[in-house]
């Protein structure tokens, strides 16, 4: 071990037993004094002044003690345990201005969280999806607003736009208008809500995501009115069933009736970061492309994924044209957005 770090190591004891060392150096400070007192005494000083002499020659004693404690300890930590009893005792006082201030500090600490989490997610490391670089947001524009109707879509007309679409190799959806809370768990225990977003039968596997365990919707859970199933985040796995390995085939008692769950989706898949900042969605179930949800209007958000050497301005000429040719009700040019989530 280094001088450099047992010397840290020796200033960190010193903060932890400071009565001690300040009894040690008290007593050779006064040893000190005893013998250049005796030694003023020799030289044909009267005790008094020789003892005074002595105080003089050595300085303030509580200049020296300052300065010793300086040295062997770490100060800016002193000074900081001391503020932090300061502000102990003022908050002790007044308990309505603690909560107030403790409640201040935990929603701020909450929001630099959930921000840093969306940035890290979104903008320093990349998405855990395949190919990233290749996906990408397509909305009927792209105003910075929030005109959700604006930027979705019809059924028909994404099943004509991912039918005659020749720079991307595939499309998926999820229903944009989920609702927060919608799906009400029930059965043992006290009824909880969970966030449900129905999805198309192809959206996992155009982001590249497999779940954990289990499988993805099948054709035949995908038609309307189909056999009900869901697919679990792992939060609400963890959470709510244990990380049960067997819950593959169970069925989920929901409000509106049980559901078979079908698989389990990695932890590695946040859905709400990437396409939902600020919410939490616990379930995912699968969205019919059919005439009976077309009648919903607007209400699909679409993610495309790029062909090997297409480019965004490529896509976004080829989706306007689509948009001007459909036979759907959405007349208005689809317009791609900047490549992917990043």
């Amino acid at each position: 071990m280094s001088d450099a770090i047992r010397a840290f190591f020796a200033k960190i004891r010193a903060i932890f037993s400071k009565s001690e060392m300040d009894d040690d150096f008290n007593q050779e400070l006064e040893a000190h004094l005893d013998l250049l007192t005796a030694e003023n005494e020799k030289a044909g000083m009267a005790p008094q002044e020789a003892r005074r002499a002595a105080i003089l020659r050595v300085g303030g004693r509580e200049a020296l003690r300052e300065q010793n404690r300086d040295t062997r300890g770490l100060p800016f930590l002193e000074v900081l345990g001391q503020d932090v009893r300061y502000a102990a005792r003022t908050l002790r006082r007044d308990y309505g201005f603690a909560i107030f201030a403790i409640l201040i500090v935990g929603l701020g600490v909450g929001a630099s969280c959930t921000i840093f989490s969306v940035v890290n997610t979104l903008l320093i490391h990349s998405l855990p999806f395949r190919d990233p670089e290749r996906l990408a947001w397509i909305a009927n524009h792209g105003d910075a607003t929030n005109d959700m109707s604006g930027k979705t879509t019809q059924v028909d007309h994404f099943l004509d736009m991912r039918a005659q679409s020749q720079s991307f190799s595939d499309m998926a959806a999820y229903m944009a208008f989920y609702g927060v809370g919608d799906a009400k768990l029930i059965g043992k225990g006290e009824p909880e809500r969970l966030t449900s977003v129905p999805v198309s039968q192809n959206f996992f596997s155009l982001l590249g995501v497999e779940p954990r365990i289990g499988r993805q919707f099948s054709a035949d859970e995908c038609k309307f009115n189909g056999p009900p199933a869901v697919m679990l985040t792992d939060g609400i796995w963890r959470r709510k069933f244990g990380a049960d390995p067997n819950i593959v085939g169970k069925a989920l008692p929901l409000d509106g009736g049980p559901a078979t769950v079908v698989g389990v989706l990695p932890a590695s898949f946040d859905f709400s970061t990437v396409f939902t900042p600020g919410s939490r969605v616990d379930i995912f179930q699968p969205f019919p492309l059919t005439p009976e949800t077309n009648k919903y209007g607007n209400t699909l958000s679409i993610v495309g994924r790029m062909k090997p050497g297409a480019t965004i301005k490529g896509a976004q000429a080829e989706v306007t044209i689509l948009a001007n040719w459909t036979t759907t009700r959405t007349k208005t040019a689809t317009i791609l957005s900047r490549k992917c989530m990043r």
